[in-house]
């Protein structure tokens, strides 16, 4: 359980370990040592295999996976800590930027890490990992939209329906505007 505390808080090189201790004479203490190890920064992150999209666009979708950059300022704020759950959510969103721009069955696969040692700290110098991280990339093919069929309407007329569609035959695929179409006529049937 420490161990996981440890990766969700950006510290994938600390360690615990326990050391049992007779106490009296049926008692043990049991002391538990844990070593946060150094904190692991964002050095780098690289896309394999985009041609579309470039790394800075891609990296500009994830809000919440930055490098460590002096300029970005999101060292301030924690960007450059990687966490597992930082990582879901940027895979998510770099899915999303192609999905947005047609390309349906982009995929986003896992990243792979390496890491290097280096100093960390503005005023105060201290050991940290930097972690580049290489996340390969399928594009897949730009659609576009073909013909809209809308099936099963029994509460809602169907041009009306029709209308809260943002999309049209012709234009590129746009994932989101189709979620909103979806979340309004999911929320029209709840109320």
């Amino acid at each position: 359980i420490i161990r996981g505390m440890l990766l969700e808080a950006g510290l994938p090189f600390g360690t615990v370990r326990h050391e049992a201790k007779p106490v009296g004479g049926a008692g043990v203490q049991i002391s538990v040592i844990v070593d946060d190890g150094p904190k692991t920064r964002i050095k780098e992150i690289v896309f394999l295999g985009n041609k579309v999209a470039s790394d800075r666009r891609l990296r500009g979708s994830m809000k919440k996976l930055r490098e460590r950059r002096f300029w970005n300022l999101a060292w301030l704020l924690g960007g450059t800590t990687y966490t597992e759950e930082k990582w879901r959510e940027a895979q998510e969103l770099a899915g999303d930027y192609y999905r947005n721009r047609g390309y349906g069955t982009a995929t986003v696969g896992e990243a792979v890490s390496s890491y290097v040692d280096g100093m960390c700290g503005l005023f105060k110098k201290r050991p940290c990992k930097f972690m580049r991280l290489e996340i390969p990339v399928n594009e897949g093919e730009q659609y576009r939209v073909g013909e809209i069929k809308i099936e099963g309407l029994t509460v809602f007329p169907e041009p009306f329906v029709r209308r809260m569609i943002r999309l049209k035959p012709g234009q590129i695929y746009k994932w989101s505007r189709l979620k909103k179409t979806y979340d309004k006529l999911r929320d029209g049937y709840g109320s």
